[in-house]
Order: C-alpha cells, then structure tokens, then sequence
C-alpha cells in the first residue's frame, strides 16, 4: 500500500475536491487488488480471494447443462400433453360427451401451463448463452492480461511503476466485471430454483387413471379440422402461402408459431405450425398451420381467424404474453386477469392522429396599475390627503371634551395661473446667407467657383 501510496502524497491528496479524491482512490484500490491477483498466482499471497474465473465457467456450465435438460423434458411433456389434447379432442367429437368435456378444458389449461414453461426455460437459456459468451471472453482476455504481466515482472524484484501500475489496473477491472457476470449467473440459478417450483402446480391428466398415456400416442397427428369445402371464401382477402426456400432463413411466425386455425376451431387448443410446409401470409404478417387443410382455411377466410384469436384470447388472458399479442391488449395487467375483469381488446392498433399548438415567441405581460390616475387635480387632491396625514397625532386618552368631537380641517386650492393675450403676433426674418460651389457637374472645361446667395426667409 505504501508504495502504491506513499505517506508523502498524503498532503496533496487531502487539498483534492470530492470527485478527484474519489477517482484516486478508485485508480489506487485497483492497482492494490491487481497486485493481489498478481500475488495470488504466483503463489505468493491473495489466500482469501476467490478463483471467480474458473468460478464462472464452471457455473455457466453447470446451469447451462441443468437447462438444457429442463427445456428437453419440457418439450417432451408438450408432446405427449398435446397428444391427449387431441385426443381427447378426437373422442368429444365422436360424440361422448359425459367425460371428455371436462377432460378436454383440464387438459388445454395443463398444456397452455407446459408451453409457458418451456417458454420461460427457453428465455433463461438463452440469457444464460449470451452470458457464456460473455464470460468465455472476458476469461480469455483475463487470462491474456495475467500472462503479459507474468511476462513483464517474471522474476525481478523491482519493475518501472509507469509501465506495470497500468496492467494492475486494467487486470483488477476485469476480474471486477468477471465477478459481476458470477453474480449474474447465481440470479441465473435462484430464478432458475423459483421456476421449477412451478412446474408442476397442479395434477398432471396422466397422474391417475383418466387417460392412458400409450393410448394417446401419436394422436397429434390427426387433423381435427374441418375440410375447407366450397363455402364462400373472403372477397377482400390478400392471403397467400408462401414457401420457405431451402436455406433461406426461416423468419419467426407470428402468435409465436402456434396456428391460429387450431386455437379458433378447437377454442384455445395450443399447437405448434409447420414452416416447413410453407407460411400464410396476411396483412405483413406470417401465420405457420398444422397441416394444408388449415392452410386453406386461413387463406379462404383470414378475418375469421385473426379476429377468433382474439375473441379466444378475451376468454383466456394466459395466451396474450405467450401469443405475444401485448400490443392488441394494452390494457391487460396480471392482478385484472386474476379477478376475472373483463378484457378489452383492440382489433387494430389506436389511431394516431397529429397535434401541435402554437405560442407566441415573446409573452406580453400585462403590469396594469389599478391605482393610476392621470387627471392632475385627482393627484393634486390625493397628494393634499398624503400631506395632511403627516399633521396628524395619535392621542391616547380622552376627555370629556374630546369625546365624540369631530376633527375639523381646510383644504386650501393654490390660485390658478393667469396669463394675457392679445390680439396680435408679429416677428422678424433674418435673413440667411448661403455659399455653395457650382461647375463641379457638367462639361469638364468650366471651372468650379464659389457662389454666395442670400436667402430671404
């Protein structure tokens, strides 16, 4: 400390204000810890700091393995929940009525519940990505920094402060950022702990003896759409489908890439379109379908199905954040939809319309004395008032004589002032003489003389 910060500089350190005292001594805990570090691995000191970037790492892929696993059984949950969907779909229609009605509303909330999941694990994860990246390298560069000042000091006892004090400091602030991206990884992991807690929050459908989870298998891939017939098809529609290229970037569907068919037809039935089929496109946007028999119904009649979503989504406000549909919905918070408030929705987004208002460059300010007066026998009056009141005393006892006596007082006008006038006005005319030069004009050959004139006025 002392060689970084010797007793002799202590003097002018304390003649600093707040902020440079502040910088310095941020710069001098830097090159300290940096030398900390330094110690730390070459095994000369540095016992109670943390290893924070093999810490890092090794967190980053703990989590990172413990997500990856949780998002892969996620999706399979998905599957399997959106085969009994389907299922239990496929027996409601087939008429039996008395049981699966009910299964089938516990079974769209239960799948709508995994979807949300998987969707919160799938943001984590990719948070947790980017952070990797981040730390991969910030140690890269950690270990780079710690290797040039191995080189730099290796085993000499003194070395140029100008030279080794810079690398301190830049070493300390990147463990510092390192350390920030470690505490970031651990909010990572309790988010992560408070998320499972809510993976299973109610009794799955394949926990007793409702559905049989063999039985169900595969029935995803029936089609419980009606066939698009020969009914008549939207005269105003624009929609098309669209075909995805081999090796074209698939761009991202809108409603998150469910179908908007199935969620219409089967009244909020989550289930994921296929892009590689091609996409419908609609009003700029791309909606993926289940199968070609959904594809031709959203092109035949896209207002039914956009505005259906919407009317789906009024009756189950879980699907807006997850639908990403925050925009048609700007109105909805949490605490409303768990009270059963009523949803307002917005078929388009508000119209938007230009204002402006105009103000004067410079106010004018009104500074009106009430009190003016310009009539001067009005001023004369009020100043004979002002002057009389200096005359005035206060008495403080009474007697029997100044009792109820009223004060009396003249006011005394100064004469007007008079002037004659009569009936003649005569004066005298000087007269005024004037010399000006002439020739100065003209033909070049007359010469300039001066000329005097009298002027009679």
């Amino acid at each position: 400390m002392e060689s970084v910060f010797p007793r002799a500089g202590l003097k002018s350190f304390v003649a600093l204000s707040v902020s440079d005292k502040s910088n310095q001594l941020m710069e001098l805990f830097n090159i300290v810890f940096g030398i900390r570090l330094f110690n730390k691995e070459v095994g000369k000191g540095g016992v109670s700091i943390d290893n924070v970037p093999q810490n890092l790492l090794r967190d980053c892929a703990s989590l990172t393995a413990k997500l990856e696993e949780e998002t892969r059984a996620a999706m399979t949950q998905i599957t399997s929940t959106t085969d009994a969907a389907c299922f239990v779909a496929q027996k409601l229609s087939e008429g039996d009525e008395e049981t699966m009605n009910q299964r089938l509303g516990r079974v769209k909330m239960e799948l709508i519940h995994r979807h949300q999941y998987y969707h919160f694990l799938s943001s984590l994860l990719d948070e947790i990505n980017a952070t990797v990246a981040n730390a991969e390298e910030m140690h890269e560069r950690y270990s780079k920094q710690m290797k040039d000042l191995t080189t730099l000091v290796g085993g000499r006892s003194s070395v140029p402060k100008d030279q080794v004090y810079p690398k301190f400091d830049i070493l300390a602030a990147t463990w510092m950022r390192l350390d920030a991206l470690w505490q970031t990884v651990k909010a990572f992991e309790r988010i992560f702990k408070c998320l499972q807690s809510y993976k299973e929050p109610f009794e799955s459908i394949f926990a007793g003896n409702d559905i049989d989870a063999d039985a169900v298998m595969g029935a995803s891939e029936t089609s419980l759409l009606p066939e698009a017939g020969e009914e008549a098809a939207d005269e105003n529609t624009s929609a098309m489908i669209v075909q995805i290229k081999e090796g074209e970037e698939v761009p991202v569907p809108a409603l998150h890439g469910f179908c908007p068919v199935s969620l219409v037809e089967q009244r909020g039935l989550l289930r994921r379109g296929q892009t590689d089929k091609g996409m419908v496109l609609n009003e700029q946007s791309l909606y993926a379908c289940v199968d070609d028999n959904a594809q031709r119904l959203l092109v035949r009649n896209p207002t039914k199905y956009t505005a259906g979503v919407l009317s789906v989504v009024k009756d189950l406000p879980q699907l807006v954040h997850l639908l990403r549909l925050d925009a048609n919905f700007p109105s909805l918070s949490v605490q409303r939809a768990l009270a059963n408030e009523p949803v307002k929705t917005y078929s388009h987004r508000p119209k938007m319309v230009d204002a402006d208002s105009q103000t004067p460059t410079h106010f004018v300010e009104k500074n009106i004395d009430y009190s003016y007066d310009w009539n001067e026998w009005n001023l004369r009056r009020r100043a004979l008032q002002l002057a009389d009141l200096r005359n005035k005393a206060t008495v403080s006892t009474q007697s029997n004589q100044s009792h109820f006596r009223r004060d009396v007082d003249t006011q005394h006008y100064s004469p007007r002032q008079q002037a004659t006038q009569t009936m003649k006005e005569s004066s005298t005319n000087v007269p005024k003489n004037e010399r000006t030069l002439v020739g100065g004009r003209g033909n070049p050959e007359n010469r300039v003389k001066v000329v005097n004139m009298q002027l009679e006025l």
